[in-house]
């Protein structure tokens, strides 16, 4: 599989070694995390209005964004985790 890039291209053997379907686990796990992030973001809504902080106003926007942003980190910070503690895992 050949990828171009701007500079030049870059060829890998990307092959798949072993096809099946999702696990039951990962399903669920994907659906949960979609469930907390809507659970984050309509709390975020709550607790700013319950301090009084304008939607529309530049800190508004800011916590919004910070907060909305923060639970995306989370399947980052797993994956560098595991790359540790598996070293092979890329």
């Amino acid at each position: 599989m050949t990828f171009v890039y701007v500079a030049g291209s870059e060829e890998r053997d990307y092959a798949i070694y072993d096809e099946g379907p999702p696990r039951p686990i990962q399903v669920a796990c994907v659906y949960a995390f979609l469930v907390f992030y809507l659970a984050w973001v309509l709390g975020i809504f709550v607790v700013l209005s319950q301090f009084g902080i304008s939607l529309d106003g530049p800190l508004g926007v800011a916590l919004m964004l910070v907060g909305f942003g923060s639970p995306l980190l989370i399947p980052w910070c797993v994956r560098e985790r595991s790359k540790r503690w598996r070293p092979g895992l890329r």
